[in-house]
């Protein structure tokens, strides 16, 4: 007789159960830590393989290299590399900008607006502005601030005249940081706006901009648009922009002032400040050629301000988060050398050449180079830091720039123009200077290391003069200061331009010079002059008298090392190469409206 067997108890299913839901439990912890470790091995695998290939490919650049065209000594965030070929050459490495923080602020009834940044700024950094008032029929009169403990104002540029919509206007300017720390920006119009009426000023910090040419090509684009149909129609209309890793700055104003309209950044941008009724955002170009800032809103109806200013990477604010760029030759295509699933950022490079004695401008070249490379989020987030260094494997012969420094004064009446170099002078190198002034006075120069200085050439530019003075074979100085003395009544309006050169002769380096006045020429050039050595500097220098507004870009394989303020009765620009065969040369320039202006050239073996 069989037994028959009973079920299961509620026991028996409960520990059953208790026991599968523990031992599924264990299967799935284990089953989940796996995958989490395999995706970060996964994204550090990605990472470390990103690193190894941009480290791999800037040194096979450098070393098939005839020169780096940078300053020496000095972290950059843009390698300049010159090469045999004209295909190639300039070869240019380089990471498009990023935002770094934004400051909004409104008054009503005055002709001011003031604005603080929440943190504090980094000297090199670019500005964005945009400031928006109600129909008043005037402009901004000018900007100011004062950032960091330098005690002065940054420079700006307000790009046009303003753009008049329904209820407001809108203009938009730049600005390169000079000094870090705190800083409240402030705007001011030529004229009260009505009773009760509304100033607001907008402003971006952006890292990474080239401080020399912050902006591309001098263009920028702004539109009002009066209900422009469609949700995602909100646009600045197109800007040329001239490279990839252009940092595209947009910003829209609601015209009509509805806090109900909700503003999302445009296809391919990202949303930078936001406030009740302005908004910026920005994006890297994907390419050279032309773009607009759009703005996708939350109802079909409104008005609106908007403007684009793109802005050229470069420079050493190295806080930059991105993409990594190469871009070859003149008319060359920029490529990125980062896959998009990794984020660059800290890119550094510094220039070395070590002579090797010091009456032969041949020498050792290299450049050293680091980065940060990340990837992932929250905690699968992994980021590498790599740096090494790589040497041009035949470097040619070559007078290198060092060192610059840059000063301007608006008034008239200038007796003496001090101005420091930013770091000591080494013994034998070559001292330069470039001087404008808006009116016709004879300067003379000294400094405080005791070099001599002479005057190189000296011309009048419409009323101004513009001279180039050279010290050679400087004194070793931790410390030195020149001053440019006024004779006279003093000087209207003086520029103060020093820039080292290492590699150059110690006896009598000045080889040829020559100037020519060109009046109303949008492609001014210095006069030809005839080099005698086949390693030479040539140093270029243009003084600009009208119009003062002018954006100048060098000549064809120049380097443009400095520019002053645009809006000054006269302004002054320098550019240079090493030139490697002898025959006739000259210093080209090209502006982007006809200017009449002076053009220098002197050259130095």
């Amino acid at each position: 007789m069989h037994r028959r067997r009973s079920a299961f108890t509620l026991i028996e299913l409960l520990v059953f159960v208790a026991i599968f839901t523990v031992v599924i439990g264990a299967f799935v912890s284990i089953l989940v830590e796996v995958v989490s470790v395999q995706s970060r091995q996964s994204i550090s695998s990605e990472v470390s393989q990103q690193g190894q290939y941009l480290l791999q490919q800037i040194q096979y650049y450098v070393q098939n290299a005839r020169l780096i065209d940078m300053p020496l000594d000095t972290p950059q965030g843009e390698l300049a590399l010159r090469e045999n070929t004209a295909a190639t050459d300039p070869t240019v490495i380089y990471m498009s900008p990023s935002y770094v923080q934004s400051g909004e602020a409104i008054t009503y009834g005055t002709n001011n607006v003031s604005v603080s940044l929440p943190g504090n700024v980094t000297a090199g950094d670019a500005f964005g502005v945009g400031v928006m008032w109600e129909n008043s029929s005037t402009a901004i009169a000018g900007i100011t601030d004062t950032c960091g403990t330098g005690g002065g104002s940054d420079t700006y540029t307000i790009l046009g005249s303003p753009t008049v919509g329904q209820y407001n206007d809108m203009q938009m300017a730049y600005a390169v940081v000079g000094a870090s720390g705190s800083c409240t920006v402030t705007a001011t119009l030529g004229a009260a706006s009505p009773t009760n009426g509304r100033i607001e000023i907008f402003v971006d910090e952006i890292s990474g901009v080239d401080p020399v040419d912050p902006v591309d090509g001098g263009n920028y684009a702004i539109n009002f648009q009066s209900d422009p149909g469609g949700k995602d129609a909100i646009t600045s209309g197109n800007v040329l922009v001239g490279r990839a890793g252009d940092y595209l700055w947009g910003i829209t104003f609601n015209d009509g002032e509805d806090t109900g309209i909700p503003i999302a950044p445009g296809t391919g941008y990202t949303m930078g400040g936001s406030g009740a009724i302005t908004e910026t955002e920005y994006a890297p170009s994907p390419s050279a050629g032309r773009f607009a800032a759009t703005f996708t809103r939350g109802f079909t109806y409104g008005s609106f301000i908007t403007g684009i200013i793109p802005f050229r990477p470069g420079g050493s604010s190295l806080s930059g988060m991105g993409t990594v760029y190469i871009e070859q030759g003149l008319s060359g295509i920029a490529n990125p050398l980062n896959s998009g699933k990794v984020t660059v950022s800290n890119l550094t490079f510094t220039r070395h050449y070590n002579l090797n004695s010091t009456s032969s401008p041949a020498g050792v070249e290299s450049v050293a180079y680091s980065f940060t490379i990340s990837a992932g989020a929250g905690a699968h987030a992994y980021a590498e830091t790599f740096q090494s260094s790589a040497n041009v494997t035949a470097p040619v012969p070559q007078i290198a720039l060092i060192q610059q420094a840059k000063v301007e004064d608006t008034n008239s009446g200038v007796a003496t123009l001090p101005l420091a170099y930013p770091g000591g002078n080494e013994a034998g190198d070559l001292l330069l200077a470039a001087v404008g002034t808006a009116n016709a006075v004879a300067p003379s120069m000294a400094d405080t290391a005791g070099n001599s200085w002479s005057l190189v050439a000296s011309s009048t530019v419409f009323g101004g003069e513009v001279s180039i003075f050279a010290a050679p074979d400087a004194s070793s100085s931790a410390v030195n200061t020149t001053t440019v003395t006024f004779g006279g009544g003093g000087a209207t309006d003086p520029t103060l331009m020093l820039f080292e050169y290492r590699g150059a002769a110690t006896s009598s380096p000045l080889d040829a010079w020559g100037a020519q006045t060109q009046a109303g020429n949008a492609a001014p050039t210095s006069p030809s002059v005839s080099p005698t050595s086949t390693v030479e500097l040539l140093f270029g220098v243009d003084a600009n008298a009208y119009p003062t507004t002018a954006v100048a870009s060098p000549g064809t394989g120049f380097t443009l090392e400095a520019s002053s303020t645009s809006g000054y009765t006269t302004q002054l620009f320098v550019e240079d190469q090493d030139q490697y065969v002898t025959g006739l040369v000259s210093a080209p320039w090209s502006f982007s409206v006809p200017a009449s202006s002076t053009a220098m050239i002197a050259t130095f073996k």
